[in-house]
């Protein structure tokens, strides 16, 4: 279905350029021919019923087959070729066969079925007039045809000029012809490279989900089996150390439960990573939890790094997790502050009203709150970039856990959402989500 339907459009734009050029070769012959014949006519007046016959024949033709090129402009072509070739022959025969100074036109007509109708017919009405020209030649040798018409220098330069004037206009028609072939090859080049651009990005897009989701169900189901080893560690653990007399078994079945409780933080984030936890979804604006959430940001900044905000002020109501959202906005932060910490910079972080289109590979049409946060630290090279919503995948070395992005990217899917990550080294980072809004 879609190679038919843009197979149609080019088409339909190469038949309305071939009954253009129809258009203006037989409207430029005839007024061409109808001018200077009646210029010649009067210069020479014995040949004034010579040239009142090749106009009216030329004019009625032309005049017929641009009605008829309404209809087939390729059969249309084909007849005004093919008369005025006749035309030619017919006056060679009775004014002195091949000395006739209209079969000077016998030249023309192949480049005019070249123009109008292709390689083919121009080859086709080469070897026509060709073998007319040469029977021609023959019937002068043989005596059969005697010039019966006499003409001086001016009859025959303003003959040339016909054949001048016809030519300007074929070979005009001609470049523009090439000319728009070659535009349209450029367009349909350009057209395919975005479209070869597009689809290897929805395949990047493709891969990098089915490769998310892959992962989501691996961690949650490691960390459904792992929350019930914490759960009987945790509990036992609770149980025995009100029990246990003060001393060392005492201080050890307290680190047991606070690491239990830091294991248990870290399996919930591996569940919402997976979208295994429940959430709770209500009617809120994105502007006042962005702002929250920065007000405890801001504290740990430092005095390298400035922050900077800017909401747009039509921003339109999203149904969420105010929690989720409040942490989308500190792992985001976060990060962007962790790669400026060396350095300093400038932590931008701003929100806009987003209308997408159908056609879109990465949002489905409709109106999204879209989150930026940006920074000027070292950025990612490709390799990194590729990975960055992998779960326990970091750059920080010990010092991070590899997964406050992968839960970004669980939280924003959740919510029907999507996030991309603009980045190159040594230009910084930005991370975008853009979350449904209401209507």
């Amino acid at each position: 279905m879609t190679m038919a339907a843009s197979s149609a459009p080019a088409a339909t734009g190469h038949d309305s350029a071939r009954a253009r050029n129809f258009q203006a070769v037989v409207l430029a012959t005839m007024v061409v021919v109808t001018g200077i014949l009646l210029m010649l006519a009067i210069s020479r007046p014995e040949l004034l019923p010579r040239a009142l016959r090749t106009v009216t024949i030329v004019n009625a033709l032309g005049a017929a087959l641009l009605v008829l090129g309404r209809r087939s402009t390729r059969a249309a072509s084909a007849l005004f070729v093919a008369g005025l070739v006749s035309l030619v022959t017919f006056n060679a025969l009775s004014g002195g066969g091949i000395r006739s100074p209209g079969v000077t036109a016998y030249l023309l007509f192949p480049l005019m079925a070249g123009v109008l109708l292709g390689a083919r017919a121009a080859v086709v009405t080469a070897a026509v007039c060709a073998t007319l020209g040469f029977a021609l030649v023959a019937a002068g040798w043989q005596g059969i045809l005697v010039q019966t018409a006499q003409y001086d220098e001016l009859a025959l330069w303003m003959l040339n000029c016909i054949y001048m004037g016809v030519s300007i206009v074929l070979v005009h028609t001609a470049t523009g012809n090439i000319s728009t072939a070659l535009r349209r090859a450029e367009e349909e080049l350009a057209a395919r490279k975005i479209a070869d651009e597009e689809r290897r990005a929805v395949e990047s897009q493709l891969r990098q989900s089915q490769k998310m989701e892959a992962l989501g169900r691996l961690a949650g189901g490691i960390a459904h089996d792992f929350n019930n080893i914490l759960t009987a560690i945790g509990g036992n653990a609770a149980m025995a150390a009100p029990l246990a007399p003060p001393g060392p078994v005492r201080e050890s079945l307290d680190e047991i439960v606070k690491a239990n409780a830091r294991a248990t933080a870290l399996v919930q984030q591996v569940l919402t990573f997976s979208r295994h936890r429940e959430t709770v979804r209500k009617v809120m604006l994105l502007q006042p939890v962005v702002e929250e959430a920065l007000t405890l940001v801001r504290g740990s900044l430092g005095s390298g790094i400035r922050l900077r905000t800017s909401f747009a002020a039509d921003l339109p109501p999203i149904e969420g997790d105010a929690t989720q959202i409040h942490q989308v906005v500190m792992n985001l932060a976060t990060n962007a502050a962790d790669a400026m910490r060396r350095f300093g910079g400038v932590l931008t972080v701003s929100a806009e009203r987003l209308s997408v289109e159908e056609g879109d590979p990465a949002l489905a049409a409709g109106v999204y709150v879209c989150l930026h946060v940006e920074d000027t630290g070292m950025g990612m090279t490709t390799e990194v970039r590729e990975r960055v919503f992998e779960p326990f995948f970091s750059t920080k070395g010990d010092q991070g856990t590899g997964l406050g992005l992968a839960v970004v990217y669980g939280i924003v899917r959740e919510h029907g959402g999507s996030i991309a990550v603009d980045s190159e080294p040594g230009k910084g980072t930005t991370f975008t989500v853009c979350l449904p809004a209401l209507p």
